[in-house]
């Protein structure tokens, strides 16, 4: 969130929230990337005890999604699952040991090169 401590007094003031404007300064709070890291449980925790201004912040200050690896970890495994099966599709056909040769012929490194951004 690219937003200056002056936006943010804007904001405050704009959405009937300045009474919390010296909070946010005594809290060093007046930074976007700041900002996108709170919850509502911080801006409780910072004496901001009315509930509908608690839900307000976040619906100003979005916070940032936390990036999951979960996703990245399924799409991992579907893919070693593909790669499992045609190996094992190569092995049958009888041409598993010429695709193996063909890969040493093209290096390891290159290998993993091509897997790592094809899994990334």
């Amino acid at each position: 969130m690219d937003i200056t401590a002056e936006s943010v007094k804007s904001i405050l003031k704009k959405e009937g929230l300045e009474k919390y404007i010296a909070l946010f300064e005594e809290n060093k709070l007046l930074d976007g990337v700041l900002l996108s890291k709170m919850t509502e449980e911080d801006y409780a925790r910072m004496g901001i005890t009315i509930v509908g201004d608690r839900k307000k912040l976040i619906s100003l200050f979005p916070p940032q999604e936390k990036s999951s690896s979960k996703g990245c970890l399924v799409a991992s495994l579907i893919i070693i699952a593909v790669i499992a099966g045609i190996l094992i599709l190569l092995h049958y056909m009888g041409v598993l040991d010429s695709v193996i040769k063909i890969f040493e012929g093209l290096g390891i490194a290159l290998l993993a090169f091509v897997l790592f951004f094809w899994l990334s």
